[in-house]
This record gives structure tokens, C-alpha cells and sequence, in this order.
């Protein structure tokens, strides 16, 4: 497979602090089992789980391209890199999974979403990072759902919501038992009036092809860096929970309310590295505070080069850079 990443946004390095931050703090006080995400070439998420403690063992970095691979167990040699489907990957161990696709949610990506969630365990999360603004790629259909799951039972279930529901619960559910294609595109602008709502329909096919997903929080940005004009890109976190029995659903007939909302974890657009250095800043005064090495975790948790944050951290401590306020 061929290797078509084009590096890191600044507004990436910050978005993925803040994505992690909030997925390790949902994670159960229970030892940690595996840790699962897409590699690339400089290891994005290894580096910033790195500096937040997670020991690189538990750490599983999967990518398609050899070479990229290849480049990532070189950076990381601790943690452990497998060239493959990513899918593969996911067991019952596995505590988190961030699927973070340059593409957005298809037919290919939604097909690895469904087979990761089947495979994870109740009470794990599930992260996942693709491009919004193209839903007409995002038209779904019977195949995908069968990917995962789709028994007697979930058919009836999304039968019932095509004969009681209206608007894009309906369209959501046809699409997924193969009666029609669907795409948020003929939704999004003509019934949803505010971000949450839009946000709310590009993930809900993941909420319809799993009910027992919790939505944690969704963030946003823009991809662009020095060698690509970028795209919009979207994330959202989940927590595989426990089907609700028989005697909780009936009755409700996939009503609106069964879908639940995000919460907005932030938006932060098209940044320069003038807002990852002022991070740098903030993460200098908390290492200080606590005797840790203020460099290395900076360049960690920013996935940037430790010369940078060495370079960064001189400037500060000579006063050449104002207090962050």
C-alpha cells in the first residue's frame, strides 16, 4: 500500500492532546489492557500516550503501508507496530481504540468501524477521526452493517424504527438493512440548524449500528499543513456499553431520545505553531512544578522534535517568550 500522509497540523497536535486526555479519563481504574491505533510514519498517538504514561507495551500502532510501519517501529521501538488490518488487532484485552482515518465516513472506513466495535469488549472506547464535509461518500448500505452484525433480532429492531421514525433516524435505519442508500448530505443544511446537530448525524450511523454506544464528546479541526491546504476533519469518543435487555427498549421504537448527544470537546480550526508552542509553554510551568524533565514531555505529548521544544524551552527560560496567560 502506498503511504500518502502528509504530516501533522498544528491544530492536530493539540486537538490529540485533548482527545487522549479525556479518553484516558474514561477509561476503568482496572489495569490497562491494550491501547489500539492507526500509526502512520511519526507515530502521532504513540508519542503523545508516551508522555502521558502509558508504558509503550501496551501500546498497539497498525499500519497498512509497510514503509510507514517500517518508519514507526524505528521512532518506537518499545511499542508494538504490526503491519496490517488494523482490525485484527482488537481483542477482548484492548481498552481504547482510535481509528483515525484520512477519509471520510464510507463505505471502507464504516466497514472497519463496525468490525472494531464488534471485537471490543463492553466498557471499552472507541475513537474515531475522519473528514466532514463529504458525506456524499459516506452513503451506506447492507454490506457494511453485515460486517459486524446484523441478525434476525437487530433487523427487526431497525424495521420498527423505519415504520415509527421520521427524518434521518428512518433514513439511517433503511440504509442499514439495504433499502435504500443514505447520506447525511441530504439532511445536513436543510433540517439541522447548529453544529451539534450536524455533528449528531455524521456519527449517528455508528449509534444506529450499535445502540449500545455512549457518546462521550466530539472535536473538531482543520488538517492544514506547510505541504497541504488540508481538509475539515471531525472526532468522536464512545464507550461500548451493555445491550439494554428486552423489557428496557420496548415500548420506545427507536425514538429520538435513544441517540444520545456529544458533548463538544472544542473546536480548534486551522491553528499555527504559535498556538503549539504556547502548549509548550503550559506544559514547561507544569513540569517545573513537578520535577519532571520539561523538554521530554513536551516533544511527547505535542509529538514534536525534542531540538523544538529544547529550542522553545531556552527561549522561555530566558524570558524571551511573554507567561502564558
Amino acid at each position: 500500500m502506498i503511504d500518502t500522509y502528509k504530516g501533522e497540523s498544528a491544530s492536530k497536535k493539540l486537538v490529540r492532546l485533548d482527545f487522549w486526555r479525556s479518553a484516558l479519563f474514561e477509561v476503568d481504574p482496572r489495569p490497562r489492557g491494550s491501547i489500539v491505533v492507526l500509526a502512520s510514519r511519526e507515530g502521532g498517538d504513540v508519542s503523545t500516550l508516551t508522555g502521558m504514561g502509558i508504558p509503550p507495551q501496551a501500546i498497539v500502532a497498525v499500519d497498512r503501508c509497510a514503509d510507514a510501519a517500517a518508519e514507526c517501529e524505528r521512532r518506537w521501538p518499545d511499542a508494538r507496530v504490526v503491519h496490517g488490518d488494523i482490525v485484527d488487532s482488537v481483542t477482548c484485552d484492548t481498552d481504547v481504540v482510535f481509528l483515525d482515518f484520512c477519509a471520510p465516513l464510507g463505505r471502507e472506513t464504516l466497514d472497519t468501524s463496525l468490525k472494531c466495535l464488534a471485537r471490543l469488549r463492553v466498557g471499552a472506547l472507541f475513537g474515531i477521526a475522519f473528514l466532514k464535509g463529504r458525506e456524499n461518500d459516506g452513503a451506506l448500505g447492507l454490506k457494511e452493517y453485515d460486517a459486524a452484525k446484523c441478525n434476525r433480532s437487530e433487523r427487526r429492531r431497525l424495521r420498527a424504527i423505519v415504520r415509527t421514525s421520521k427524518g434521518f433516524e428512518r433514513a439511517f435505519a433503511k440504509a442499514l438493512i439495504g433499502e435504500e442508500a443514505y447520506s447525511a448530505r441530504d439532511f445536513i443544511g436543510n433540517v439541522f440548524d447548529s453544529e451539534d446537530q450536524i455533528s449528531f448525524a455524521r456519527f449517528a450511523p455508528l449509534q444506529l449500528a450499535f445502540p449500545n454506544l455512549k457518546a462521550l464528546g466530539w472535536w473538531m479541526y482543520q488538517s492544514a499543513t506547510a505541504s497541504s491546504r488540508g481538509v475539515p476533519m471531525t472526532i468522536g469518543l464512545f464507550r461500548k456499553e451493555r445491550p439494554r435487555v428486552r423489557n428496557e427498549v420496548r415500548g420506545r421504537r427507536g425514538h429520538p431520545e435513544d441517540f444520545a448527544p456529544l458533548r463538544h470537546g472544542g473546536d480548534y480550526g486551522a491553528l499555527g505553531d504559535e498556538a503549539v508552542k504556547n502548549k509548550a509553554l503550559e506544559i514547561f510551568e507544569f513540569a517545573d512544578a513537578h520535577s519532571r524533565d520539561a523538554v521530554t514531555l513536551a516533544s511527547l505529548l505535542l509529538s514534536i522534535p525534542r531540538s523544538t521544544a529544547s529550542a522553545w524551552r531556552a527561549h522561555h527560560t530566558r524570558g524571551t517568550y511573554a507567561n502564558v496567560g
